[in-house]
Formats: C-alpha cells, structure tokens, sequence
C-alpha cells in the first residue's frame, strides 16, 4: 500500500501585466448582459464584442503569498498538478510572464522570491506536470482560439500528442498515472451564440480517442489507478450535479458534449477527475466518478476566495482505495495561505 500526495493549483492568469480585472470577474452584472446576447452567433473575429478584451490577471500579493505556501508544502515526493489557465491569454508575452513566475530560480536567503524580489514558484519538470486551459489558447486579445506559443513555451512540462500528455508517479510498489487532455477550443465550429467562445471548451473525437489510447497505455505499463486532468470539469449538464453550477457557468463555462466523456471515463473505470476553470473548488459525485476542482490561488478578482489544495490518494495492490483532500484560502488579514 502507498500513500501519494500532491499539491493542486488552477487558474493562476499570469500575465504581463498584473492586477487586471474585467466584467467576467463581476458575475452579478454581468449574467444579464451575457445572457441576452445568447441569439448571436459570430461570424468571425472581427465580429466579435471587444468589452472583454482586457482580460483578467493575477495579483502580485496572493502569487507571493501561493509562492510561500507552495514552498512550504512542497515535500521531496510532492508532484504539483496545475490543471491549466496559466496565463491570462495565449499571446507570447501573457505565457512568458507565466513561465517566468513558474520556473526562474529562488533567491538562496528567499527561495520563494527571485534575485529582483518577485514571487517565483521556482518549478522543474520532473516535480510539476501542467497542461493548458482556454485562456493559455486565447490567440488574440478578443479571445479568438487556437493559439499554439503555449506548446512552444511550455514544452519541457507539457509535451502534448493528440491534445494528450501523461505523467506516472511510483512510490513503494504502487504507480498512480495522470493523463492531461485538452478539450480547449480549436475554432469557432461548436460556438452557438456570441462571447460564448471566451469560457467554453469542446470535446473533440481524436483527442478523446488518444485520452483512452493513453490511459490504456498507462495500465499496460505498469498497474494503478489513473486520474485524468482536465482544466473543463465535466458534470454542468448531469442531473446529479448540474445544481452545483450557475446559470452563467452552464452557458459560458461549460464542456461541450460532456456526456461523450462522462461515457468514456466510466468504460475506462476513471474513479477521479481532476479539474479548474470556474475558479472555485468542487467536490462532486456523478455515478462513480469524482470531479474535484481547483479554485484559483492568485487570480486579481474580489469576487474569489483564492483557494490552493493538498491532495491524498491511497493505493493497494494497483486500485485506488481511498483519496482526500486539504483545502487551503488566502487569507488577506494574514498575507497567507491557511487551512479551511
């Protein structure tokens, strides 16, 4: 029997530029006004509402305050799993932003600052696995998809094939395998109405197909549970959960043709999915599969509690037996990370 451990983040938008805040941060006004476009239907960017193209960012405080909490809870045999959203777009200088707050060296006396006193999470391939979300495929500033500089920039943690990627851990005879898929947006094709391209993903065929080629791969090679990641959680349309979820997040959050891999996750007896996105964490149960979303640890939004996880998974004799989870919130009265 082992005992595996993680830390689970999701949602950082880093970027350039910090501090940035749009209407999507506002829920409450902004449901209305987005729910009323619901009968347009874009033809092209160039059609597309630009109210948005200010996208939100990070906050310098919570990233130093994620910083510290993720350097003190980061044991030697902690993998740390960012289920996408890294950056706040998908243009070269939102992701480089992003790659440098991830990976540039701590300072020897604060290793959680860099040498010029900013935050840094000082990550290394071997010991965090991520995956992109929709913001990191934002191509443009008006959020038009199928951006790519994040397989260029993000290669060494991220090698995607087929939209797949995946990473095992072993640990006293036991493995537990993660496999990433992303279901980000490729076009405009499954888009029904205007702006609903901003927070929506889609399942596509091939990529579903290599996510259980994948998983498939996985167990041949060495047996264990697997845990898919997926920065979309799935369950917005279900009757078992679709009531954890708001209007606003069914219309313009949601995975397109869920079902499809509800279906998929169960012939492949997945028992957890990993998720983000709606920058809030979940625990949801929809038949025998769990979803268990990140919150955001460092997105500059007053609206969100930021929120960071500690993950457990017990495996025997190559089944998961058990898992649980730690939830930790930014408190701002302290400038920390603390134990819900």
């Amino acid at each position: 029997m082992a005992v595996f451990e993680f830390l689970h983040i999701s949602d950082l938008h880093f970027a350039q530029e910090p501090g940035r805040i749009n209407l999507f941060a506002q829920p409450r006004s902004a449901v209305k006004q987005l729910v009323a476009s619901r009968t347009l239907r874009p033809k092209s960017a160039d059609t597309l509402s630009v109210r948005f193209r200010d996208m939100d960012s990070h906050s310098i405080s919570r990233t130093e305050a994620c910083a510290r909490w993720l350097h003190r809870n980061r044991a030697a045999d902690r993998l740390v799993i960012i289920t996408g959203d890294l950056a706040t777009s998908g243009l070269r200088e939102d992701l480089e932003a992003a790659y440098r707050i991830l990976t540039q060296s701590g300072s020897v006396s604060v290793p959680y600052l860099s040498q010029r006193g900013e935050p840094t999470f000082a990550f290394r391939p071997d010991k965090c696995f991520l995956m992109p979300g929709n913001h990191d495929r934002f191509s443009d500033r008006h959020g038009a998809p199928g951006g790519t500089n994040f397989d260029k920039i993000f290669s060494g943690f991220c090698n995607l094939q087929n939209g797949v990627c995946a990473a095992s851990v072993a640990k006293q005879g036991e493995t537990l395998h993660f496999v990433a898929v992303d279901f980000s947006l490729r076009n405009f094709e499954k888009i029904t109405y205007e702006l609903q391209h901003y927070g929506v993903g889609a399942i596509a065929g091939d990529t579903l197909r290599a996510l259980v080629d994948q998983t498939e791969k996985c167990v041949s090679e060495a047996a264990g549970p697997v845990v898919w990641l997926l920065h979309f959680p799935p369950g917005m349309h279900q009757e078992d959960s679709q009531s954890e979820f708001s209007i606003f997040e069914r219309e313009f959050m949601q995975l397109i043709d869920e079902r499809v891999l509800l279906d998929s996750a169960e012939r492949s007896r997945i028992s957890i999915v990993l998720s983000g996105h709606i920058h809030r964490s979940i625990r949801l149960k929809i038949g025998e599969l769990n979803v268990v979303g990140a919150g955001s640890p460092t997105i500059a939004d007053p609206y969100t509690q930021g929120e960071a996880h500690l993950m457990r998974i017990e495996v025997a004799k190559g089944k998961m037996t058990t898992w649980s989870r730690l939830d930790f919130v930014h408190s701002p009265d302290d400038a920390e990370f603390v134990q819900r």
